[in-house]
């Protein structure tokens, strides 16, 4: 059972967090953990997108929800929208228009990722 009281740090991701911790306290190399960790991140993905639905045991159920979606996306396509005009800007400092330039490739893998499920039929 995993020591409860030992504090994340703030560098580490929850789940960065969590892998070390699991390996540690079940003295697993941490490539393992990981390996396994990646894995179940993967299928949850996959039944979200195949059932609109996962299951985690001990943490709930979780239900795509389209309504909730569709506003994700327009916030997406916003989002897209002002960091193609900050790229455009010639006025705005180098370091502005790459922050800008990965704003936008996430706000676009976001766009990838969610419009396939709102554009299915039901």
């Amino acid at each position: 059972m995993c020591n409860v009281n030992m504090d994340k740090p703030v560098t580490l991701s929850v789940k960065n967090f969590l892998i070390r911790k699991v390996a540690l306290d079940m003295m697993i190399p941490e490539k393992t953990v990981e390996a396994v960790v990646k894995h179940e991140y993967e299928q949850a993905l996959k039944a979200i997108i195949k059932d609109r639905s996962v299951e985690l045991s001990g943490f709930g159920r979780f239900y795509f929800n389209k309504k909730k979606a569709n506003k994700m996306m327009e916030k997406y396509l916003s989002q897209q929208q002002k960091f193609e005009e900050m790229m455009n800007d010639e006025t705005l400092p180098v370091h502005k228009r790459k922050g800008a330039e990965a704003r936008l490739a996430t706000a676009r893998n976001n766009i990838k990722w969610l419009s396939p499920k709102l554009n299915e039929n039901d």
